[in-house]
């Protein structure tokens, strides 16, 4: 199936989907603050899917975030 994208298009767009941010850069992205972020960690399924390499270290992709906001479960219980 053709898009109407070229190859370097859609390798940008893969690029892009796949960014890793912490907790500070994805509150700024969904503009809410990282406190709220974090509160959202503790609650069993609330919040964007986040993954935890190291012992202190949280992280999340940009297209996990992206399919969070889309989903449309954005509550803060």
């Amino acid at each position: 199936m053709n898009l109407g994208l070229k190859n370097g298009e859609i390798f940008k767009m893969e690029i892009e989907s796949n960014v890793w941010m912490d907790t500070k850069e994805a509150a700024d992205y969904l503009k809410m603050s990282p406190q709220t972020l974090e509160n959202m960690r503790f609650k069993e399924s609330c919040g964007p899917k986040f993954y935890k390499p190291l012992q202190r270290k949280i992280l999340y992709l940009k297209k996990d975030l992206d399919a969070w906001v889309k989903s449309g479960d954005l509550k803060n219980e």
